[in-house]
């Protein structure tokens, strides 16, 4: 609870009502609206989903963390002045990462959910399906985490929109590497190994910059 507190401190209000409310939402819609309204697209929405939510979720944080890792700033220097200041800015920034993590998979799981509801079968193999899903899952997140680690050594939300492109980018090559005649499931095992990788780095690289980093160590 303490760590969730923390977290809801570094965000503004618009901030909470888009990616906790407006994002999830808009990602359901649009899959119901391929689903359900324009006939069976369900395959072919379960895929641009990640995309959408690597963009959203990389150009946002420019209000939240934005610029935290740049040699000039200081915007989160008061931290240091407080006893507790290091590891509410930890709690925050992990409590980020679980954020995005849990939103996508709630609105993964969802959309599987009304395909079921609508009757529609995406995948004929079980075991491949859940391998699929996980994998664009994990690596929707993986590449969120990695380029928004990257938005934040710039302040700017062009900058911000450059990582989202990149991020694009990449979350294609993982999303062609799905497609191909291949296991999913071994594909699922290395985007989960990215994934913790690059939210440790993220972690890291914003803590190490308001502890001192450049300057002081």
């Amino acid at each position: 609870m303490k760590a969730i507190k923390g977290y809801l401190a570094f965000t503004s209000y618009i901030y909470r009502i888009v990616m906790f409310g407006v994002l999830p939402l808009a990602l359901i819609a649009l899959y119901v609206l391929g689903t359900v309204v324009m006939g069976n697209a369900a395959l072919i929405m379960i895929f641009i989903i990640p995309f959408v939510a690597v963009m959203v979720e990389v150009a946002a944080d420019t209000w939240m963390f934005g610029g935290i890792q740049r040699k000039d700033a200081a915007k989160m220097d008061f931290l240091k002045t407080s006893s507790g200041g290091m590891g509410l800015l930890q709690d925050a920034l992990v409590m980020d990462l679980a954020r995005r993590l849990l939103s996508l998979s709630g609105v993964m799981v969802i959309c599987l959910l009304v395909s079921a509801v609508e009757g529609v079968e995406m995948f004929k193999d079980t075991a491949e399906g859940a391998g699929i899903i996980v994998s664009l899952i994990l690596s929707a997140y993986a590449v969120s985490v990695l380029c928004t680690l990257l938005s934040r050594f710039g302040a700017m939300f062009w900058q911000s929109l450059m990582a989202g492109y990149l991020g694009l980018f990449i979350e294609a090559m993982c999303v062609w590497l799905l497609v191909l005649p291949g296991h999913p499931l071994v594909l699922c095992c290395i985007y989960g190994v990215l994934a913790l990788g690059v939210s440790v780095l993220a972690v890291r690289f914003a803590m190490k910059k308001v502890r001192g980093g450049y300057y002081d160590e």
